[in-house]
């Protein structure tokens, strides 16, 4: 959570030149992305083939395959963010939706490097691989739930319960969405 009240200062305080001492949040993500395929690649997932021409294309090379997934990425915190700014009540801008989505950025990294390396894990691990790749799912699920139900709280001044109810609901928006353009990617 430090780090994205540190995004949200980062862009309230100096907008005309956020992250000049550091790494804006929006490439952290890309970078995370990039890492974590480096790790697919060492660990020889493969995933599934693919019969599909523009499956193959996007899925089948590397660098179309970053560029998928950190918009993939991206999607949880745009839908968290521009949610959240819905619900307060304030327009949604480039400029009022840089803060929090930069800060969803920092918070969906983490997430999506547990999401991923359990998945390989559960592909290439073999029975106690899958199992670690499992558990470490339901961490990074719970970690990313309860971060994003905080940040609600924090941002919106909700209830915890009502913060919770609307994470789950964001997180299930941007999986749907998720999901959807997979199955459309792979089918058509």
């Amino acid at each position: 959570m430090a780090t994205s009240a540190y995004a949200r200062s980062q862009v309230d305080d100096t907008p005309e030149n956020p992250f000049s001492d550091s790494i804006s949040p929006p490439l952290f993500l890309m970078l995370t992305v990039m890492i974590l395929q480096i790790i697919v690649i060492a660990m020889h997932d493969t995933g599934a083939t693919l019969s599909n021409p523009l499956a193959q294309l996007i899925f089948g090379n590397e660098q179309y395959r970053l560029i998928y997934l950190s918009v993939a990425y991206c999607l949880w915190p745009l839908i968290y963010a521009a949610g959240a700014l819905r619900r307060a009540g304030k327009p949604l801008n480039r400029e009022t939706l840089r803060g929090p989505f930069f800060a969803q950025c920092f918070l969906v990294a983490p997430f999506a490097f547990g999401l991923n390396v359990s998945v390989v894990f559960m592909h290439t691990g073999g029975d106690i691989g899958a199992l670690f790749g499992f558990i470490l799912l339901l961490v990074s699920l719970i970690w990313y739930t309860a971060t994003q139900t905080f940040w609600i709280r924090t941002e919106l001044n909700y209830s915890t319960p009502r913060s919770f109810g609307l994470a789950l609901w964001y997180f299930a928006l941007g999986s749907g969405l998720n999901a959807l353009i997979s199955y459309v990617l792979r089918t058509f």
